[in-house]
């Protein structure tokens, strides 16, 4: 049930994003946006309420047009692996990346590779496996240091 009022702070609310959109360049208000903590509060609340089915299929063709992340997890996941991807393809051991982070990611997926293979809960999906594959990534570090040791 959406009354009135729910519809116009709706409104109201993808005003002010289409506002940060024409401001910033895109849709990814931070959660805690000090100028409008409100808005990142909402910002939450549409991402749930769409992984939970409960937002209307207007309102996610509305924020599609301003270029709303429905998931920013994908979004930093392929980040980090397009990083990773340009060093493989420039031949850079990734234990000389000047990104910790990237380093902490690939430990990540390495870590939930390893629960997939112990038939333990993983969040890492068989799309995310073959693109890493694709790559030639290793999956252990025995292998990733065999490899870069035999390159040398």
């Amino acid at each position: 049930l959406t009354t009135t009022c729910d519809k116009s702070t709706w409104e109201n609310k993808y005003a002010e994003l289409k506002h940060y959109v024409h401001k910033f360049g895109d849709a990814n208000v931070p959660r805690h946006y000090p100028q409008n903590v409100a808005l990142g509060n909402w910002i939450v609340t549409q991402r749930r309420r769409y992984s939970q089915k409960k937002i209307k299929r207007e309102r996610i063709q509305l924020l599609n047009e301003v270029g709303f992340e429905w998931s920013i997890r994908q979004k930093k996941w392929i980040r980090y692996y397009e990083e990773l991807k340009m060093l493989y393809n420039q031949r850079v051991q990734v234990n000389q990346t000047p990104n910790p982070r990237l380093v902490i990611w690939i430990a990540a997926q390495r870590a939930e590779y390893k629960k997939l293979q112990n038939c333990e809960h993983s969040a890492i999906t068989a799309e995310r496996i073959k693109l890493l594959n694709d790559i030639g990534f290793k999956w252990t570090l025995k292998e990733a240091f065999w490899v870069a040791r035999y390159e040398e």
